[in-house]
């Protein structure tokens, strides 16, 4: 399994990798708009993001020149996503880097470009897009038993949704599974690697919460874990995308007024 808006867990720090037990503040990186959601390259040494600036909807792609380190970030691509993604709430790539994922809350779709060098939003094409349920925030790909899977939040219900899409295609998207928060206002998703951890933020109470699944991938089985993460102790009265790097022992969380913010785990 590659590592997309979470890395592979083991070695160093494994007992807290993927958990908010003791999550410590690092650093905080701000951007020229509002970011909403990200994903990072397996390496570290690329970022994306959804941002909003000045009115006008960009997906944008950043190097670092010292991975995992978002303060060593610079600009590399910057495409304009008012046309094919109004509103775009979430980001991720499959597991080959060769296909983005978008959740638009404009049209509420779902949308892809392909990517013909991975991890190159410059050489993207075939931009397709599917129906979504209501309000889409925040994106997480996974594949369990390995059929390309689409993780997301329902804003409009208040839901974590499983989402499977047949060949990776978001025209054959199929809602396997729903899960009713407790938060709020929940934005941003992500999963562990072994799919036994889920992780919601919530922008109305700045916190980030972790759940317990039971069996892997299975939101049915999700309980919480009683840990949590309050950003606005940072400074980040807004949380919505959250992810992690560095093999779990980072945890990074966009918001309206940090940009991003990272914390260590271990």
């Amino acid at each position: 399994m590659l590592w997309h808006k979470v890395q592979g867990a083991g070695g160093v720090g494994a007992d807290t990798a993927y958990s908010l037990s003791k999550p410590t503040y690092v650093q905080s990186q701000s951007f020229s708009g509002t970011v909403y959601d990200f994903d990072f390259n397996p390496t570290g040494t690329i970022l994306f993001t959804t941002e909003v600036i000045s009115g006008v909807d960009y997906l944008r792609e950043y190097s670092l020149s010292t991975a995992w380190d978002i303060s060593t970030l610079s600009l590399v691509t910057s495409v304009n996503v008012e046309t094919e993604a109004d509103f775009p709430t979430g980001v991720c790539f499959n597991f080959t880097g060769q296909r983005v994922y978008l959740a638009a809350a404009g049209p509420d779709t779902l949308n892809s470009w392909d990517l013909s060098t991975a991890y190159d939003l410059s050489t993207r094409t075939n931009f397709d897009y599917g129906n979504s349920t209501n309000e889409p925030r925040g994106l997480h790909y996974a594949e369990p038993s390995g059929t390309p899977t689409l993780f997301k939040i329902d804003s409009g219900a208040d839901k974590a949704e499983k989402v499977t899409i047949s060949g990776g295609d978001v025209d054959n998207a199929t809602l396997a599974q729903t899960f009713i928060l407790s938060q709020t206002v929940p934005r941003g998703i992500a999963l562990s690697p072994d799919g036994l951890k889920m992780f919601i933020s919530d922008n109305a109470t700045d916190y980030v919460y972790q759940y317990d699944l039971s069996s892997a991938f299975d939101l049915s089985t999700a309980s919480a874990s009683g840990l949590s993460l309050n950003t606005a102790t940072d400074g980040e009265t807004g949380p919505w995308g959250v992810g992690f790097g560095d093999s779990g022992q980072k945890l990074y969380v966009s918001g309206f007024v940090n940009g991003i913010t990272e914390y260590s785990l271990v």
